[in-house]
């Protein structure tokens, strides 16, 4: 096996992402932004109480000194704290990673253990908000840091009593300096993603705080997928053409609104995600070989040259400057690649036999040792991309946007489920005039052009390199009504009319 070490293994790059290529649950990921915002990004003290087990907890509650659980059942608290309370995990039922993020009490349930870890994710998330609108952190930071008191529902109350028995979370250093995140790639995507938390908080006072909480997780875990998709068309674009598009790409993501991965739809965004797995793959080698610039540009910092501050100037790093001392900086990562792989002759030889390969077409060092590291490890890295955009779009759940049947060679497909797209048409719902927030009704077509032009979707609308296909529209249109028959399911659509007019989407909770 191929040895690589520090610096030839590492990839995570700020410039682009701050989210490690990791799995990412949705409850760790609200119980971390809630930690950021309530801290002001802030690292928190080291907790001193141990609680790794859900007989933990069940023992907590079971113990007759708190007033509130006195007496109450071991058997029925552990009942009750692995059905609604925390979540199990997977792989050691007896553990749990987070308790779920209703509030400011119920993050300090979390677990001491690495399950509760969200691979930065809230970090990107907090940036968004932090650059682009700082008014949401601070309605977000009102929304948790109260539990509704005695109108809670049972188990928002449960939660509030069992953490206001830890004390509050603390900045392990509050007199630092505020820590500024990242600032995002996708301007466009923050903003949009902020507009939609602003339009769900509307509802604070009309929705049970457990149903805000869920759809705010759908919403998120939506956008962090839409986000690595338009970085990864940027981050690709800036390696074809040495800068970034002048503005975002738009996705054109066709979504299948149906069940039966057989039908010609189902068929059609298969054939449209194929297209982002491939962009996907290339992003990739793009990503690897800014990240392999980056660290050349903190070398040649060290000499007093001035680091890069975007990806374009990063970008621009391999042609200009010092152009020998440039290709000797790589010359020196290859034969360090070389000589950390010496005891192993198979390895070594297959490894300069790629380097010759290499620069007889004339590669430069820099993409000669790019290649090499492409060769080693992209389609490990590319796998643990599917897996993250699997995470954060709830893949197989009635709460995501991709589908994937399992055994085979079956492929992934943009299909939303009911869950999600409530979330969405209660967003849609929610109107700004005069700086306040209402609902009003919708037409089914209005709420259609509205999730297309304001995410990307394709459900009646061809892709744009599909706009002549006849056979497409076809498709699509038939896509409306499965579009419509998974909006009933959200309870808030009844078609009461064939009038097109009448058929209105109707918001569930008021706001007026």
């Amino acid at each position: 096996m191929t040895v690589l070490r520090k610096p030839h293994n590492e990839f995570r790059l700020e410039f682009i992402t701050p989210v490690d290529v990791r799995a990412v649950g949705w409850d760790p990921l609200l119980t971390q932004l809630w930690l950021r915002i309530l801290l002001d990004n802030r690292v928190p003290v080291r907790r001193t109480v141990p609680l790794k087990t859900i007989a933990d907890l069940a023992q907590e509650m079971n113990n007759s000194d708190a007033a509130v659980f006195s007496d109450f059942d071991l058997g029925a608290a552990e009942a009750w704290l692995r059905a609604d309370l925390v979540r199990p995990l997977k792989r050691d039922p007896t553990q749990y990673s987070v308790a779920r993020p209703l509030h400011a009490e119920a993050i300090r349930l979390r677990s001491t253990t690495k399950h509760s870890d969200d691979s930065n994710a809230s970090l990107a998330v907090y940036g968004w908000l932090w650059h682009e609108d700082k008014g949401v952190l601070k309605d977000l930071r009102k929304l948790i840091a109260s539990s509704d008191g005695g109108d809670s529902d049972i188990v928002t109350l449960a939660l509030s009593l069992l953490g206001d028995r830890y004390a509050p979370d603390l900045a392990a250093k509050p007199n630092d300096e505020v820590p500024v995140p990242p600032r995002p790639l996708s301007s466009k995507r923050a903003r949009l993603y902020a507009d939609d938390v602003r339009r769900l908080i509307a509802y604070r006072d009309e929705m049970p705080r457990m149903s805000l909480i869920a759809h705010l997780q759908r919403l998120t875990g939506f956008h962090l997928g839409l986000d690595l998709l338009t970085i990864s068309e940027i981050v690709t674009h800036v390696d074809d053409h040495g800068t970034a598009p002048a503005e975002d790409p738009i996705l054109d993501l066709v979504v299948d609104f149906g069940e039966d991965r057989g039908t010609e739809m189902a068929k059609l965004a298969e054939r449209s995600w194929q297209v982002r797995d491939e962009t996907l793959q290339r992003y990739v080698q793009a990503h690897m070989a800014l990240k392999k610039l980056h660290q050349y540009a903190e070398a040649a910092h060290k000499r007093g040259v001035a680091m890069p501050e975007s990806i374009d100037e990063l970008a621009s790093s391999e042609r200009e400057g010092d152009r020998p001392r440039f290709d000797a900086y790589f010359e020196a990562q290859m034969d360090s690649l070389l000589q950390d792989n010496a005891k192993d002759k198979d390895n070594l030889t297959e490894l300069e036999r790629l380097v010759d390969e290499y620069r007889s077409l004339g590669m430069s060092p820099f993409r000669t040792y790019h290649g090499l590291l492409v060769a080693l490890k992209a389609n490990n890295w590319v796998g643990y991309h599917r897996q993250l955009l699997d995470s954060l779009m709830a893949k197989n759940t009635a709460n995501g946007m991709l589908r994937q049947p399992l055994g085979g060679r079956s492929r992934r497909r943009a299909a939303m489920g009911a869950g999600l797209l409530e979330t969405l048409t209660l967003v849609a719902l929610v109107q700004r005039s005069n700086g306040k927030f209402h609902t009003q009704p919708l037409r089914v077509d209005e709420l259609i052009t509205h999730l297309e032009r304001r995410y990307g979707l394709c459900i009646a609308t061809s892709p744009v390199a599909l706009q002549n296909d006849f056979e497409v529209a076809r498709v699509l249109a038939s896509n409306v009504d499965r579009f419509k028959a998974r909006l009933r399911e959200t309870g808030l659509f009844k078609d009461l009319s064939d009038a097109f007019v009448a058929q209105l989407v109707r918001p569930r909770f008021t706001v007026a």
